[in-house]
């Protein structure tokens, strides 16, 4: 018999931040890449404004508090090692964060071009106990919403297991790889233990938003004071974002049949 779970909303609006490689010296590769210099400067400008930024599921509690304070969401994709000194930063400022892992992956190779090495386990360790929120990023970082049902629970459960079995993390947020929801993923989330989930979006999450599927706005280089005021107040600007929507449901269709057919997983 299959558990039916209640689809949560999120609370009020918030905009939830999604940052990859945060690289200390250097410019940056590519969007997914912002200097730490930079996000300093980010989070003094929110800080500064008035708002808390910290993790997710924090950010989704606070947002049930009536009032509430004003809130900005912080997370990273992948754990790269050089979440390392924006944990630092982190605190220093007295802001916090999620950062999503692919369990298969810890210690490996990234996912960004000239992003380098992932975080160790050890250094995984070190920064939960820093206070710093630990979330699932599937197992492996396959496209979830185009693999079977059984395989979508293989990656979600065996995360989750491996975050508590090595350092004794519950984790309560997940988000999906490369962004890509999976339809009625609230029943195998909520059933293993997680209480919400992100996507890319590329909007700013608001009340009505399935805490399941939360969407998040992309952190960019080069984007300054007034670019970071008008992406957590308007959203991503331009068409791009919106195209990318409508697009959506044909591409999964392509990424399916190139899965079954040849075996390839599109991203």
């Amino acid at each position: 018999m299959s558990l039916t779970v209640p689809v949560l909303r999120v609370p009020r609006t918030l905009p939830v931040l999604m940052c990859h490689s945060v690289p200390a010296t250097g410019g940056p590769s590519g969007d997914l890449q912002v200097p730490l210099g930079e996000l300093r400067e980010q989070l003094r400008v929110l800080r500064d404004d008035g708002y808390t930024v910290t993790g997710l599921t924090e950010a989704l509690d606070l947002g049930l508090r009536e009032p509430g304070p004003r809130v900005v969401a912080l997370t990273f994709d992948d754990g790269y090692a050089d979440f390392l000194a924006v944990a630092e930063l982190l605190a220093d400022l007295g802001c916090g964060a999620t950062l999503y892992v692919p369990t298969a992956h810890v210690g490996g190779q990234g996912m960004v071009r000239d992003a380098g090495r992932l975080l160790t386990w050890s250094e995984l360790e070190d920064l939960a106990a820093a206070g710093v929120e630990l979330g699932s990023h599937s197992h492996r970082h396959r496209p979830l919403d185009v693999l079977p049902a059984g395989e979508f629970r293989v990656q979600v459960d065996t995360s989750r297991a491996e975050l508590y079995e090595r350092l004794g993390v519950v984790a309560r947020s997940f988000c999906y790889p490369h962004g890509y929801p999976v339809r009625r993923a609230a029943e195998v989330l909520g059933a293993a233990g997680y209480t919400n989930a992100c996507v890319i979006g590329r909007r700013i999450a608001g009340p009505g938003d399935d805490v399941f599927a939360v969407p998040r706005l992309q952190l960019r280089p080069g984007l300054g004071a007034a670019g970071l005021r008008a992406l957590i107040s308007r959203g991503e600007p331009g068409v791009v974002p919106r195209l990318k929507r409508v697009a959506a449901p044909g591409w999964r269709v392509v990424r399916g049949l190139s899965l079954r057919v040849t075996g390839h997983e599109l991203t």
